[in-house]
Order: structure tokens, then C-alpha cells, then sequence
């Protein structure tokens, strides 16, 4: 059976993520893209917050790519893990619904209005997270209404990528890291309100986005070949 353009643009994506990072040479082009991630990944630690009656203070967004979100009550073991968990599960949604041209876009434009609206509301305090968030909310917005309907379908697939393996940085982050910065990573703090080790929490989260990765080419194969509905 021949692949459909979007399953073709999630392989290229898929590829792409994978193997640059490892290319000296070319590995600053996903730079602009950690800074992405971290805006989403501090986000959802905001949402978790509010959903469970806490509030936020601001998020912090520094130069070398790492954010903090400061929140006030809430459910902690939820909030520490709603950043890789929520970008996971919203990589994998706009993987699995970027089947064609108008999906494409629509998710495109939601991902920059959530930037967005992050900027506004919660980015407070830096010289780096709100240019960035600025930046990054506007160029999605154009990106949505200027790209051609196959460069729109690999933009999609590629950031919705980008967040289902945002959970590998939690495992990487407790191997790189030592000290007091390995202390200060999701997994760690989540250890200290559960008990649970954070080698476990990095572990479960990094699962978590290989099973959305799974699970949203799936439903893309069977949304574009016919067995499903489009979105």
C-alpha cells in the first residue's frame, strides 16, 4: 500500500529528530527548538497547577534552553510531571491529527496561540523566554498561512515529533546532570514528594513518549488509509 504524504512527512520528522542531534555540524538547527519545547514543557506544568487549584507565579525561560515554572499549591506529583507528560500527549494528538493540509495548519496555528498565550500570561522576569516565545508564537502563526500543503504536513509532524520525545530529556537530563543540578531536574523533585526514585519517574516518562509516538502513527495510518476518521 503506498504512504500517505503525512505518513511520509512523520517519517521524515521521525528521522530528522533522531539523527541530528547527533551531527555536530547540524545540531545547532534544533537549538531554536529546545527553547520551543521548553515554552511547551513549562506550560503544562502552569496547567497542571491551575486544573489543581494551585496558580502560577511566572515561567522562566533561560539562554541555555532549561525553564522553571513557579507555582503555588495544587497536586505537586502532578504538577512535576505534567511537562513531559502534557507535551507528549499533545505531540502525539498533533501527530495523529496532522493528516493532511487543513489539520496540518490548524495544529500549526494552535501550537503558536499557545505560545502565545503562555508569553502573556505566565512568562515573567527574563531577557530570553519572552523574545523567544514572541518570536516562536508570531513565526508559527505565518508559518501556518504562508507554507505549501506538503512543507506545512513535515512542519506539523516534525514539531508534534519534537514534543512526543520531549520525556527522552528527563532521562537525559539524570545522566548528564550530577550534584545539585541532577537534584533540580522534574524527576528529582518528584522523588522527594513520592519516595519514588527519579531514575523511575525519567524512566516512566520517557515510556510514555514512545508510546505516543507508537500510538500516533497508528492512528495516522489508519486515519489516512481509510480506517479512520480525518481530523
Amino acid at each position: 500500500m503506498k504512504r500517505s504524504q503525512a505518513t511520509n512527512a512523520f517519517l521524515i520528522a521521525l528521522v530528522a529528530s533522531i539523527i541530528l542531534p547527533f551531527i555536530p555540524i547540524v545540531s545547532g538547527i534544533l537549538l531554536p527548538f529546545d527553547f520551543l519545547n521548553t515554552h511547551l514543557h513549562e506550560m503544562f506544568h502552569g496547567i497542571a497547577a491551575v486544573l489543581t487549584g494551585g496558580s502560577v507565579d511566572k515561567i522562566l525561560v533561560f539562554r541555555n534552553s532549561e525553564g522553571v515554572t513557579t507555582t503555588f499549591g495544587g497536586f505537586l506529583p502532578l504538577i512535576y510531571s505534567a511537562g513531559y507528560i502534557g507535551a507528549s500527549l499533545f505531540g502525539a494528538f498533533m501527530v495523529r491529527s496532522s493528516v493532511n493540509e487543513k489539520s496540518a495548519r490548524k495544529w500549526v496555528q494552535i501550537l503558536g496561540i499557545a505560545v502565545l498565550l503562555v508569553n502573556v500570561l505566565w512568562v515573567r522576569g527574563d531577557i530570553v523566554g519572552w523574545p523567544l516565545g514572541l518570536f516562536w508564537g508570531v513565526f508559527l502563526l505565518v508559518l501556518a498561512v504562508r507554507l505549501q500543503p506538503s512543507e506545512i504536513l513535515l512542519v506539523a509532524q516534525f514539531l508534534g515529533v519534537q514534543q512526543c520525545i520531549n520525556g527522552f530529556k528527563s532521562l537525559r537530563d539524570l545522566l548528564l546532570l550530577t550534584g545539585a543540578q541532577a537534584q533540580n531536574t522534574d524527576a528529582a523533585m518528584l522523588a522527594k514528594e513520592t519516595g519514588i526514585p527519579a531514575s523511575g519517574w525519567a524512566v516512566l516518562w520517557t515510556l510514555l513518549g514512545v508510546y505516543g509516538v507508537v500510538m500516533a502513527v497508528i492512528g495516522l495510518n489508519r486515519a489516512t488509509s481509510g480506517q479512520g476518521p480525518a481530523r
